[in-house]
């Protein structure tokens, strides 16, 4: 299995044949559910070639490692629906395998975690410096505990953004495909 901008390409064996697929998802577990899928059309006497073209258009769920692209051709990994502290490390590796000179965390922070959610943002924050990408903190919920983290390994300027409005999408629509852009959780309005 390899990834490209965007896609997953593997291979699966039938019958002692290798067949080569491609498709937009991108997470292993749906290469292992379609690996299944695909055994299961092939016995069915399904043509190869509509199982490829199959494959090749399916959707992933909306805002759950979603891969776009913004008006200036950067490419978005949108993680927006839901973030954990299970998950955001898999994003991090995600946008860290994207071939792009810049990098960017866009996140209002991870919620919900009761007395661990200072020390979790804490961490998330140092995970993202660690990597080498720049912040872009979308909510004061959070805020203080992500910017220390941060700070804690690099001293690039952390960006601000009240939430996910215009100026801040205007911004990153402008960005070219020299830019890879990580979307990691949406707060709604309720989260101040």
């Amino acid at each position: 299995m390899n990834r490209e901008k965007g896609y997953t390409i593997f291979n699966i064996k039938f019958n002692h044949v290798d067949y080569c697929f491609k498709t937009n998802l991108v997470d292993d577990y749906n290469i292992s559910n379609l690996s299944v899928a695909i055994a299961v059309a092939m016995k069915m006497g399904v043509a190869i070639d509509i199982i490829k073209v199959a494959v090749l258009f399916l959707k992933g769920v909306a805002h759950r490692m979603e891969f776009k692209q913004f008006k200036g051709g950067a490419l978005v990994v949108d993680n927006s629906y839901n973030s954990n502290i299970s998950s955001y490390p898999e994003s991090l590796k995600k946008l860290r395998n994207i071939n792009a000179i810049n990098k960017y965390v866009v996140t209002p922070g991870l919620i919900e975690l009761g007395k661990f959610q200072y020390d979790e943002n804490f961490k998330f924050g140092k995970k993202i410096a660690e990597m080498g990408f720049d912040l872009v903190i979308t909510k004061k919920v959070n805020f203080k505990a992500l910017v220390k983290g941060y700070r804690s390994v690099s001293k690039n300027p952390v960006s601000f953004y009240e939430k996910f409005n215009s100026e801040l999408k205007s911004f990153l629509e402008s960005l070219d495909s020299d830019n890879a852009i990580l979307i990691e959780n949406d707060l709604p309005e309720n989260y101040k």
